[in-house]
């Protein structure tokens, strides 16, 4: 299997325009976008989602991850596609952004809290400076791990 990681893009002008609107565009604002120009409902501030709402949500999102892991498993036999694999891991996070935008979820606060858990996963390691494993290769918690510190979300 081609392990190869695809470098930078090549940038023709149409593709090097589209690459600098990806740049600065955050994907939470594109979704919302999307779900304003599809009817689709936009969630006030942490708001409540309505059944039928997660359902749909649950299904988009465990359809778009066995998608993912579809593309992964046929790259065993049939070597890496990397168009395909971006094309579905990006499929993925749209819906968990729509998500998002439909619980009313802040970008702002979704950065700050993903720093947060980041810093948190780091804080993972054991006293020798290297990542706790469990037999399966999972990074686990250390001595030193410290949860993330989310106070600065408010109900």
């Amino acid at each position: 299997m081609d392990t190869t990681q695809p470098t930078t893009p090549d940038l023709t002008t149409d593709a090097l325009r589209r690459y600098l609107k990806a740049a600065v565009a955050h994907p939470m604002d594109q979704v919302t976008d999307f779900h304003l120009k599809m009817g689709v409902r936009i969630g006030q501030m942490h708001s409540g989602l309505p059944s039928e709402r997660l359902a749909l949500r649950k299904k988009l999102i465990d359809e778009e991850l066995a998608e993912l892991f579809l593309e992964l498993e046929d790259a065993e036999s049939l070597g890496l596609n990397w168009q395909h694999i971006y094309k579905e891991f990006v499929d993925l996070l749209y819906v968990t952004y729509g998500l998002a935008v439909e619980l009313g979820m802040n970008k702002g606060l979704i950065n700050m809290a993903f720093q947060a858990v980041h810093d948190s996963n780091l804080s993972k390691l054991g006293l020798d400076g290297r990542p706790v494993l469990n037999p399966d290769g999972k990074i686990t918690k250390g001595p030193n791990y410290a949860p993330p510190d989310l106070s600065f979300i408010r109900a």
